[in-house]
């Protein structure tokens, strides 16, 4: 962090201030900025901003150790999208179909979604995507793949 002008007088007579914060990590997330100043008149005065940052996902898993499913019997998935901020839009996709999950919940850091699915012989070699969107990072998209294995009891 540097200042770069440690304070000028504008043609009004106000005496104004700036800094430049080259970098922010996730570790500057909410971290709150001060300015103080006094006069002969009175003081000291003080203002102050909580920084907020655009964060992209550290991770976006698809839960679970089972890669083999038994056809026509449900099976559900389960997605976490992990340090995305604000928030991350996340869908599910059959190869190139769209899904539509049960289930989304959302915490501090954190984004899941579950998935119920009854698959079908055709969805045999399928790969199901959980894909995760920051809308403040447009064009830029997460996602975490599973390779399907459909089998006839």
């Amino acid at each position: 962090m540097r200042e770069t002008d440690p304070g000028s007088r504008d043609l009004d007579g106000v005496v104004r201030s700036s800094i430049v914060i080259d970098t922010l990590t996730r570790d500057d997330l909410l971290m709150e900025l001060s300015c103080e100043t006094s006069n002969l008149i009175g003081g000291p005065f003080e203002s102050a901003v909580l920084v907020d940052l655009t964060l992209p996902p550290v991770s976006v898993k698809i839960l679970g150790t089972h890669r083999s499913f038994e056809v026509d019997v449900s099976a559900e998935f389960r997605c976490e999208v992990v340090g995305s901020r604000p928030p991350p839009k996340v869908s599910w996709w059959l190869d190139d179909e769209r899904l539509d999950p049960f289930l989304t919940e959302e915490k501090t850091n954190m984004t899941a979604t579950s998935l119920l699915l009854v698959l079908t012989a055709r969805a045999d070699k399928a790969t199901l995507t959980c894909r995760a969107l920051n809308t403040r990072l447009p064009g830029e998209v997460w996602e975490d793949t599973l390779l399907l294995n459909v089998y006839r009891e």
